[in-house]
């Protein structure tokens, strides 16, 4: 089948060596020329120019070795390295994708796992850092454990792969995986790894909060969890207080017309400003709501 012919270039590379006050200097110059533009007549393009190029446009004149030339000019460019931009979730989950790691339908248990249980942080705007305790995490994994590695995973997943099509056996796989595992956690017991003691502790049994995402937005949850069931509101990333809780009205002699159950008056301030009402001791099963007449359920 016919392709495109390639765009061809002139390229020349220099090498400067010199001399500057007892400084010995050395300087790489590189540059190219456009030849012959191939495929990019075709697309109505010409020799880019604005530094995406794998070469610069810099065109550099025949010299010869050894030859003495003269520098009429100079400046010192200082060039900052940028640390590159943190992940948030779906550009994490690009990234996972690009290095072949998980599939569509794992992802959103991946992000879970490692957000959910703390090892992630999330900022207001999106972006992803890790916790004390996913760092620590992290630090005693790798180096530790071979699924910890890039690689690993990505074979792993090519094998159940393998399984899925027959060409491999669930023992086969799942026993060389055992195998390796027993071996590393044999190392890992020598070692000694202490989570670092929490910064936030729950009020009632002492353990770790943690920062949860619930289908309301973030909040704080006992590690105890399920014997503790202590969760806080999330404010801006530590933990809120809880909310106080109104006490229980007293039942009344007034009875339920619905259902015969007693009343209670209910009267205070919430979201929606101050309420005064009457409504039945059986709820949720009775539901109903009487509005208050000077002291008394209007039931008529």
């Amino acid at each position: 089948m016919p392709q495109l012919a390639d765009a061809r270039y002139a390229v020349r590379k220099v090498l400067l060596t010199g001399d500057a006050d007892g400084l010995p200097v050395r300087f790489i110059g590189r540059g190219r020329k456009l030849v012959d533009p191939g495929w990019m007549r075709v697309y109505g393009q010409d020799d880019p120019e604005d530094g995406t190029q794998a070469e610069p446009v810099n065109p550099i004149p025949r010299l010869d070795v050894g030859q003495n030339i003269q520098a009429v000019d100079a400046r010192v460019l200082d060039k900052v390295t940028k640390p590159p931009v943190r992940f948030k979730q779906s550009t994490l989950v690009a990234e996972l994708e690009r290095q072949g790691i998980g599939r569509p339908s794992t992802y959103a248990a991946i992000l879970e796992n490692i957000t959910g249980r703390g090892y992630l942080l999330e900022d207001s705007k999106g972006f992803l850092s890790p916790s004390p305790t996913g760092e620590l995490i992290r630090d005693a994994l790798v180096g530790t454990f071979a699924f910890a590695n890039l690689d690993f995973t990505r074979e792993l997943e090519d094998q159940l792969d393998l399984i899925a099509e027959g060409r491999m056996t669930y023992d086969q796989v799942i026993s060389q995986t055992w195998v390796l595992l027993d071996k590393e956690l044999g190392g890992l017991r020598q070692r000694q790894v202490s989570l670092p003691k929490s910064e936030h502790v729950c009020p009632q049994c002492g353990a770790a909060l943690r920062r949860r995402k619930g289908g309301k937005g973030f909040f704080w949850g006992c590690s105890g969890y399920p014997e503790c069931k202590t969760a806080l509101p999330d404010a801006k990333g530590k933990p809120g207080k809880a909310r106080a809780r109104t006490p229980q009205p007293e039942p009344s002699e007034h009875a339920c017309p619905k259902c015969t159950k007693p009343l209670l008056h209910r009267i205070g301030t919430g979201r929606k400003g101050a309420y005064d009402f009457w409504a039945c001791s059986g709820y949720p099963k009775c539901k109903a709501v009487f509005e208050n007449d000077n002291g008394a359920p209007d039931t008529g």
